[in-house]
Order: structure tokens, then C-alpha cells, then sequence
């Protein structure tokens, strides 16, 4: 991909660049891993934007939009271009676009709306992807990130009861798929289990998921052992082992700086505030 960019650099070829890049930052966002060389293709393709291209279809201009949203999301929250993907990406989503591409934009958006807390808009888009993902021309990898998304979405409105289903879902997906390279994708929807057990009290069943989440885990992963270290570490707070908690703390943050999601960053932030506050570590807490 990279060498394709270069080529139409080269060139002078406006959309080959920006579809490269495009191209680009998708690879980031299925691995889920890592996500600071995003930095230099969202320099790249800020230019090529904000120069106003006639997009040649609706459809390269939908993949470009919603390839910037998640690459601004994740590493460039303030971005001015962040709030024109998600209007021009919610626009096109009513458009004649195929299934597949309308499932990626309702599960970006609905990224969207969980890390901005904007739960009044995640039921449209909800009720818009839903009955897509019934239809049989959905991909498996699509069918995966999008359940993904909505558990987080099921969590923060508190139907944690209603996560156990969608996550077994994906589990039979990536088996019956043979789709095991998609260790990030079930790590995560295994912490949103986690989350959800947790919230529901059922501890046994919480160490159970940690366990799996450790299995699944790969150390070469960043993304892989922020999860397993968050999901760990909630489970310390919440049968009241402090200690455990603030041994794991640090390596909370370590894991969130090796991810480079901004986001992830601030709120294992606001974990470590809570640990040492609960911990009465006030000097910690307040640094």
C-alpha cells in the first residue's frame, strides 16, 4: 500500500494517493494494535481533503471519510476534520451504497458516538445497522467489528445481560470462519463481557473471562495487554484488592502509551486517579 502511495505521489494522482492512504489506515484499524504511525497519513491525507476534490463516486468518497474519521478518532481527537467525516459519512449512509459499506459506516459511527458519549444518537444508527447485519451478503469480519461496537453501545446504556449473547456471536463467527487471526477483535469483545459480568456482579464468571482474555492475548499486541491489564485491574477494585490494583496501575498506563489511542490514554488516566484515591495514595492520585 505504502509503495502504491508513493507511485501516485509521483505522479500527481489525487485520488490514488488518497485511496492508498485510505487503504492505509483500514489495515490499522482491523489489526487494533497500535496506532502511532497513523500520525503521518492523517498529515497526508489532511491536504487532500481540505483541497475539495470532486470525489469521482459516492462511494470513494464514502471509504475516504470514513477512513479519516477512525484515523482522527483514535489519534487526532481535536481534529476540525473528525466532526466533517462523521456529517458527510452520516449523509452518505443514506445514500445507495452497498451492504457492506453501510455496515462499516453505522459501525464507525457508532464508535463514534461510544467514545463521545453520545448516546442519543447511537439508536438510529443502531436501527439502521441491524437489520443490514440479517442479510447474508455481510461479510464475517464485518459481522465482528460491528458486534464489537454495539456491545460497548449495550454496556454504556446498561443492557449488560443482552453483551453474553452478542459476544458468544462473535466468538462462533471467527470459529466457524476460521478467522483465529482476529485475536484483537475477540480479546476486546471478551473485556466487554468482562465489563458487563463485572457490572452484574457475577465475579466467578468475571475470573473466567479474565483467563480467556489472557489466553487469547498476544504479548506482542499492545492493544492485547492493555485490555487484559484494564480488565484485571477492574476486577481488583471491585472485590475491594487494593493491592493487586495499585501493583497494576502503572502497567495500565505503560500499556495505554504503547497503544497510542488517545482515548484509551485519558481514561486509564481516570483508572489510576480512582486506584490510588481508593488506595489512599492522595500525593499519587493528584500527580
Amino acid at each position: 500500500m505504502e509503495d502504491a502511495f508513493r507511485a501516485f505521489r509521483k505522479c500527481g494522482d489525487t485520488f490514488g494517493q488518497m485511496r492508498s492512504i485510505s487503504s492505509i489506515i483500514d489495515t490499522f484499524f482491523f489489526e487494533w494494535s497500535h496506532w502511532q504511525p497513523l500520525d503521518r497519513w492523517i498529515e497526508a491525507l489532511e491536504p487532500l481533503m481540505l483541497a475539495r476534490p470532486a470525489y469521482p463516486s459516492g462511494e470513494i468518497e464514502f471509504d475516504i471519510h470514513c477512513s479519516m474519521l477512525i484515523a482522527t478518532l483514535y489519534r487526532r481527537p481535536g481534529h476540525p476534520l473528525l466532526q466533517v467525516c462523521i456529517e458527510r459519512v452520516t449523509s452518505l449512509l443514506e445514500t445507495d451504497l452497498d451492504i457492506n459499506r453501510k455496515v462499516v459506516g453505522a459501525t464507525l459511527l457508532l464508535t463514534f458516538c461510544n467514545l463521545a458519549s453520545r448516546l442519543d444518537s447511537s439508536p438510529h444508527i443502531v436501527a439502521i445497522a441491524e437489520p443490514l447485519l440479517k442479510q447474508p451478503g455481510v461479510t464475517p469480519l464485518n459481522r465482528v467489528w460491528w458486534c464489537n461496537r454495539l456491545t460497548y453501545f449495550l454496556n454504556a446504556r446498561g443492557d449488560h445481560e443482552a453483551v453474553r449473547g452478542r459476544a458468544q456471536e462473535v466468538r462462533d463467527i471467527i470459529e466457524t470462519y476460521g478467522l483465529k487471526g482476529l485475536s484483537g477483535a475477540a480479546v476486546l469483545v471478551e473485556y466487554h463481557l468482562g465489563w458487563a459480568v463485572m457490572a452484574m456482579k457475577q465475579w466467578d464468571e468475571a475470573d473466567r473471562v479474565v483467563q480467556r482474555m489472557e489466553q487469547l492475548a498476544r504479548k506482542s499486541r499492545p492493544s492485547d495487554l492493555l485490555l487484559v491489564t484494564e480488565a484485571r485491574l477492574r476486577l481488583a477494585m471491585c472485590r475491594g484488592d487494593l493491592a493487586l490494583a495499585v501493583r497494576d496501575a502503572p502497567r495500565a498506563l505503560e500499556a495505554a502509551s504503547a497503544v497510542g489511542m488517545i482515548y484509551q490514554q485519558v481514561m486509564r488516566l481516570a483508572s489510576v486517579v480512582e486506584v490510588f484515591a481508593e488506595a489512599g495514595l492522595h500525593a499519587e492520585a493528584r500527580a
